[in-house]
């Protein structure tokens, strides 16, 4: 697509009157008809050969991608560089979780929905819900318990007053007034526990899972449900969800706190100088 609309004689030309955002979708018209033509091409002589594309796709793309992702060391791994790269203010969401993560994420869902219905167990840890219940709440890098921190050991006002601001949003998961609002990107005292709270949060859930006091999750439940309750809607009503989502959240919160008063330290000296 970006080869093909970079080729001036494909580009339909339009009168000036005509408004841009309407120009743009003509010009892209042709590379949209050429790129769809060659896809349908490969996909017509993959089917004759007895090789899908969505076979050779699944074969040697989400296949491998499944195992580094179910492995212990993989997971920590990709967390580790989804915290880190947020916090150089790069929305990972968008870079590893939505095309990586969470096609495979909905298929162990689905799986786990499909084995508990027939009365089987469930087999697979990692669902979207648990990491949004257990490792997202308030959002990336479980921000609802930095909001609290902040609250709680701060001495800064401004630092109190943003922390409620963020609050709100940050019972629906939304990070971002605190992300860039305190901020916590670019901010290396931060980046640390942001790290931390994840992948301590990604231990707890999981012991707690495979013993069975949480049980697994099964249910999908929106991105933007509360903390606490996503833990027990997610699990089907079970009181362990929400009790290891506020373990999680609790020691989340006593992670934060030593960061938060040493950047107020920092911050202390600066104005002294």
């Amino acid at each position: 697509m970006r080869r093909l609309m970079k080729c001036k004689a494909l580009i339909i030309k339009m009168p000036d009157s005509v408004p841009s955002g309407i120009a743009r979708s003509f010009n892209s018209m042709i590379p949209v008809i050429i790129t769809m033509f060659i896809f349908g091409i490969v996909r017509f002589i993959t089917n004759a050969v007895g090789t899908p594309l969505n076979d050779l796709i699944f074969n040697f793309i989400q296949t491998p991608l499944t195992a580094i992702i179910t492995s212990p060391v993989g997971i920590v791994v990709i967390y580790f560089l989804y915290m880190l790269l947020w916090g150089f203010g790069i929305h990972t969401g968008y870079i590893i979780s939505q095309p990586i993560l969470e096609p495979i994420f909905l298929i162990n869902l689905t799986q786990n929905a499909a084995a508990i219905t027939a009365g089987h167990a469930a087999t697979h840890i990692l669902t979207k819900p648990f990491t949004d219940s257990l490792m997202f709440m308030g959002g990336a890098g479980n921000m609802l318990a930095l909001v609290l921190a902040i609250l709680i050991v701060s001495k800064r006002k401004d630092y109190k007053q943003i922390a409620k601001l963020g609050f709100i949003p940050s019972l629906f998961n939304i990070s971002e007034p605190i992300m860039f609002g305190l901020p916590v990107v670019m901010n290396p005292v931060l980046i640390i526990p942001m790290i931390l709270v994840t992948l301590v949060s990604l231990g707890i859930g999981t012991l707690a899972t495979v013993t069975g006091f949480m049980g697994y999750t099964y249910v999908m439940t929106p991105w933007t449900t509360p903390p606490l309750m996503g833990g027990f809607l997610a699990t089907g009503g079970k009181i362990g969800g929400l009790i290891t989502a506020a373990i999680c959240l609790v020691i989340s919160v006593l992670i934060y706190m030593p960061f938060v008063k040493a950047m107020d330290k920092e911050l202390e000296k600066e104005e002294e100088k």
